[in-house]
């Protein structure tokens, strides 16, 4: 006997993932409240499409918060199928607040832990997660400096690089500020959701770890990164002494690159690390 695609629990329609999420069991009334306001997928949309969707629409707690009420819908979705007991969608909202707070509690003390070790040697961001070394340089005799920025994942492999160059010759607090704007800029146009932006400026750093507006030189550039961080599921900021910043470094100091950006660490700088 083949199994009906007609949903078991409401009868009113194929059982997709988009149907459970936003149609079955009052799930519009929870998205189209005032505090998501969030308007439904098309039936043919995907999840990822969904995610991506609710992503550009709310802000970052507001964002987990529905990843979490995604979850534990489909949870009560399971939960029901097998005739065990689950919570209404009225109790989902203040059921997944509760777990975000805990899980943001759990979360909250590991980029401090790393941060405050002064990292010598550089380390994999965890799983899932993109780490992007930034590092600046002033060329001797030249009248421009040099950005770098080296995206690599858990696994310690190259996702992307880019070199990028601007006229002038700022302090060199100004280029490494300017150098993590141009890096979260960057990460923010691939769409990586989880990011965590390291740099050898313990100045630039700390500024940013401390999140407040600054009067200095480079204040503006702090600024700047503050808001787009917003934009990322998570986004942290390390600090890591030159000796773990050396591939970056090696970007942002080679003025014979053909080319200012790239999947592939070049042979020249590879052999160097």
């Amino acid at each position: 006997m083949v199994p009906s695609p007609i949903c078991m629990r409401c009868g009113a329609d194929v059982e997709t993932f988009l149907h459970v999420l936003q149609e079955c069991n009052q799930m519009g009334k929870v998205w189209s409240s005032p505090f998501f306001n969030l308007r439904p997928m098309r039936p043919q949309s995907s999840m990822w499409n969904w995610i991506s969707h609710a992503r550009a629409f709310l802000q970052r707690d507001k964002f987990l918060l529905a990843l979490i009420i995604a979850w534990k819908v489909w949870d009560v979705r399971n939960k029901l199928m097998h005739g065990e007991e689950a919570m209404e969608a009225e109790y989902l909202i203040n059921r997944g607040q509760s777990f975000l707070i805990e899980f943001q509690k759990a979360m909250v003390l590991i980029p401090k832990i790393q941060t405050r070790s002064l990292s010598t040697a550089w380390s994999p961001p965890p799983e899932g997660w993109i780490k992007i070394n930034v590092d600046a340089a002033l060329p001797k005799g030249m009248v421009y400096y040099s950005v770098a920025m080296v995206a690599r994942d858990w696994r310690g492999g190259c996702c992307r690089w880019a070199v990028r160059r601007f006229p002038g010759q700022p302090q060199s607090v100004e280029c490494e500020a300017h150098a993590v704007f141009e890096a979260i800029s960057w990460a923010r146009t691939i769409d990586w959701i989880s990011i965590i932006i390291e740099g050898d400026c313990l100045q630039v750093i700390t500024s940013l770890e401390e999140g407040e507006s600054s009067l200095s030189s480079f204040g503006a550039y702090i600024d700047e990164c503050l808001a787009i961080a917003g934009s990322f599921v998570f986004c942290d900021f390390l600090f890591v002494k030159r000796s773990g910043n050396q591939l970056a470094h090696l970007f942002a100091t080679n003025i014979s690159l053909s080319c200012s950006d790239g999947t592939h660490i070049p042979h020249n700088l590879a052999i160097n690390v």
